[in-house]
């Protein structure tokens, strides 16, 4: 990447819990922006440039500084102020004084949003070592601008920059700033500024229609109806349970990412397919009115899926449990049920773990999202739900594969058995315990958790996979020294069966390790204690069937509750 110009160094105050922010479409008065050359650069006759905007748009109106200006005023009728400070985030990001200070500045102008475009000359930036101070410096700043009442924006680079991409992304995970992704369009040539200019270092910028897409990713994001909580997303009054973030998509669909924008990017192919579906995620809401009609959409045209609405913990009359998600936009509308006292008094007598007033739309696996809510809806407050949560990490066994439904496989049962609310962080073909996913992990709240690893990494070599174990256990049970934890190796599987000897020796690894960290809120539980070979498996051998389902729950609920779990209770 050429890239020889005067940067502008730019950036933002971090939290870590996320500012406060309306669930519909902010209004924005007071916008600060911190960038580099592609946010404003002086004149440098030497390379060719003899202008003072965002190199190398056309003109001052066509860079995304003024554009994005442009775009707030149409989306929402108020044309906010604008300034471009200086914040030393690229080049200077070592010197915490400077930059505390220079976010402090920044902050004094009281600016509801500022939008920090920085990272092309963070040359530095190539090792473990200068990641972690330059993203601490990134999150200082985002700390002092969301203190100060900010909205807070993280642009990725113009031209990929995976490192960065991904320090940009935890940055995003742990303070509730809003992130947008800008870095695949330098390679697309129409973007940049071929051809325009003599210099390859200017001519390497976005042009006028790379300038027009960055302002409209920033736009869409930053006027997106949503707030995010911690490992929620609070959109337009629905709580989207499972889900750390929104994708805002061209065509006003909102698609998911159940972790965060960090563990996106640190993850291979499959594991960010799952990332962004719809494993565990749920609709919550309480209703105001009558009925609520959400406007929701698949991928593509030819995509179905099916949910199920529930009322608390009680499953929907016959209606309901074949609401169905096809194309790009349809429509689902759900009844107020809550003003039955006789469903209350059933759920306080039975001990439900959700008040009947708590809509519930169970989603299936596959990829959902969300465009619109209409109605007079709000989140459930935490009185109607459950006390605990119950986090269940690992493979296609976790994310429910062969189940027949969400509420069927073990890690629903296991919330149900703990009367406790659940986290499903299952990732099919993935679950690869990524440093990313466990520092992802060390930020939820939970009080019971299960880790199931292995099935995933048979073939990596077993150092690695030691490795791997052994940080993600550890960083998960240090962040949550009162949570009960299960480290679980691999579930019993028709492999086992056949001799394959790597199975053996992970388990070995695993135990080992849980022995050698030594904490009391974690124990090791062999998976062939779960689910022994061949045991209620489907037809493929790696997968168990429903009823295998229910036998890994009785295990972990035995292991959890005693011994009451064992011989199966309830749906068990």
């Amino acid at each position: 990447m050429q890239f020889h110009s005067i940067l502008l160094s730019v950036a933002l105050a971090a939290t870590t819990c996320p500012c406060p922010a309306a669930e519909q479409a902010p209004v924005y008065r007071r916008v600060l922006f911190s960038g580099n050359s592609i946010t404003r650069h002086g004149v440098a006759p030497q390379i060719g440039w003899t202008n003072c905007w965002g190199m190398a748009a056309s003109a001052e109106a066509k860079d995304y500084v003024h554009l994005v200006v442009d775009g707030l005023a149409k989306r929402t009728g108020t044309r906010p102020e604008f300034t471009i400070h200086r914040l030393p985030l690229e080049r200077n990001y070592s010197d915490i004084a400077a930059v505390s200070n220079a976010a402090a500045q920044a902050a004094a102008w009281k600016p509801d949003l500022v939008v920090i475009a920085l990272g092309e000359n963070a040359h530095a930036v190539t090792n473990d070592v200068e990641e972690a101070v330059c993203r601490a410096a990134y999150l200082k700043t985002v700390q002092i601008l969301q203190a100060g009442g900010a909205q807070v924006l993280l642009r990725t680079p113009f031209w990929r920059m995976p490192r960065h991409d991904r320090l940009l992304g935890r940055v995003a995970d742990a303070t509730g700033a809003r992130y947008v992704d800008t870095g695949d369009l330098a390679a697309r040539k129409e973007m940049r500024a071929d051809g325009l200019f003599a210099h390859a270092g200017v001519a390497a910028h976005p042009g006028d229609a790379g300038m027009a897409e960055i302002a409209r990713r920033i736009v869409d994001v930053a006027c997106a109806p949503y707030m995010r909580t911690p490992g929620d997303v609070v959109f337009k009054g629905v709580q989207i349970h499972g889900v750390s973030d929104l994708e805002p998509e061209a065509d006003g669909l909102y698609s998911f990412r159940r972790a965060g924008k960090g563990v996106h990017l640190a993850l291979p192919n499959q594991g960010r397919a799952m990332n962004a579906g719809s494993t565990g995620v749920e609709f919550r809401f309480v209703m105001r009115g009558d009925s609520v009609r959400l406007r929701l959409g698949t991928p593509s045209d030819g995509a179905f899926s099916r949910l199920t609405v529930y009322h608390g913990d009680l499953i929907g009359d016959w209606p309901e449990l074949n609401k169905t998600v096809h194309g790009r936009d349809c429509e689902i509308t759900v009844r107020n049920l809550g003003a039955r006292e006789d469903l209350r008094a059933e759920a306080k007598s039975q001990g439900h773990r959700f008040d009947p007033s708590v809509v519930r739309l169970v989603l299936p696996w596959g990829r959902v999202g969300i465009r619109d809510v209409v109605g007079d809806v709000e989140p459930p407050p935490p009185e109607l739900c459950p006390k605990r949560t119950y986090l269940a990490y690992g493979s296609s066994i976790t994310h429910g594969s062969n189940a027949l439904a969400m509420e069927t496989c073990y890690a629903s049962l296991v919330g149900e058995g703990l009367k406790a609310d659940v986290r499903n962080l299952g990732f099919a073909g993935a679950a690869r315990m990524e440093p990313e996913m466990a520092d992802f992990i060390a930020g939820v709240p939970f009080d019971y958790a299960t880790l199931e690893m292995g099935i995933n990494v048979l073939g990596m070599a077993p150092a690695a996979f030691e490795s791997r174990v052994r940080y993600f256990v550890r960083r998960v049970a240090e962040s949550h020294p009162q949570a009960r934890i299960l480290a679980i190796d691999v579930f019993g599987n028709r492999l086992d069966a056949k001799g394959r000897a790597q199975a053996a020796a992970f388990r070995a690894i695993v135990r080992r390790v849980v022995a050698e960290l030594a904490r009391a809120n974690v124990t090791y539980m062999n998976g062939l204690d779960l689910l022994a070979d061949g045991q209620d498996m489907s037809v493929g051998g790696a997968h168990p069937a429903p009823a295998g389902h229910a036998r890994i729950a009785r295990g972990i609920l035995a292991r959890f509750l005693g011994s009451f779990f064992a011989e199966g209770h309830g749906r068990l």
